[in-house]
């Protein structure tokens, strides 16, 4: 059943958005309020659908990553020297520390592997990691990955996995970007470290569903 907006109400609900943050989707209804909140609704329920698949491939990655570096150097790796982490890095490991004492939770391996950001899992891709931690460690961490797969291809989907999150955390408008190829990189990513639990993320996935009865995004 369709939502009523009545003028009072459409009103009411621009002062509680905002204008700044339905100005995107005004520009694309050419300033029918109306409309505009229609798409807002409709990037809530397409940013709500990605939820799973981007948990999936954010757990999924983080503990191959972890495992391999475990191999490597131990697993309090995070703090092992020979990692070499640039500054970024380490602030991060300092930050994700520091939440942990905040909630006087134990400073173990496990937790601050699930406190990391996505962030740090994508920057420890970065160029300045393809001799100390990629060749001979994090590679291997996607067994199933294309032949040949290099960092910078592994770390160009991580990031622009990373950005797709990172606008739908923040309730960012995502319609026009490509859901359906971004959907198909998140599986993509999720089987290169393993081929059934890619299978059981896009079975659980409501992004499927989502683009057959919402894609592309249109308004009446």
């Amino acid at each position: 059943m369709a939502y009523s907006y009545e003028a009072h109400v459409i009103a009411k609900l621009q002062t509680a958005l905002s204008t700044d943050r339905l100005s995107s989707y005004l520009t694309q209804t050419k300033g029918d309020v109306s409309k505009a909140i229609q798409l807002y609704v409709l990037n809530v329920e397409l940013s709500e659908c990605f939820y799973t698949p981007l948990q999936g491939v954010e757990v999924v990655v983080r503990n191959a990553m972890d495992r391999r570096l475990s191999v490597g150097f131990g697993p309090a790796w995070y703090d092992n020297p020979t990692c070499r982490f640039e500054f970024a890095q380490r602030q991060k490991i300092d930050q994700a520390k520091e939440s942990l004492r905040s909630e006087a939770k134990p400073i173990t391996p496990g937790r601050v592997v699930s406190e990391l950001s996505f962030g740090f899992w994508t920057g420890i891709l970065g160029r300045k990691y393809e001799n100390t931690l990629w060749r001979h460690h994090v590679r291997q961490a996607f067994p199933n990955g294309p032949t040949n797969l290099t960092r910078q291809q592994a770390h160009a989907a991580l990031d622009r996995i990373r950005r797709l999150r990172n606008r739908i955390m923040h309730h960012e408008p995502v319609l026009a970007r490509n859901l359906p190829e971004e959907h198909a990189l998140i599986l993509s990513v999720i089987g290169w470290v393993c081929s059934d639990t890619q299978a059981w993320v896009k079975f659980h996935s409501r992004v499927h569903f989502a683009m057959t009865t919402k894609w592309p995004p249109t308004v009446t």
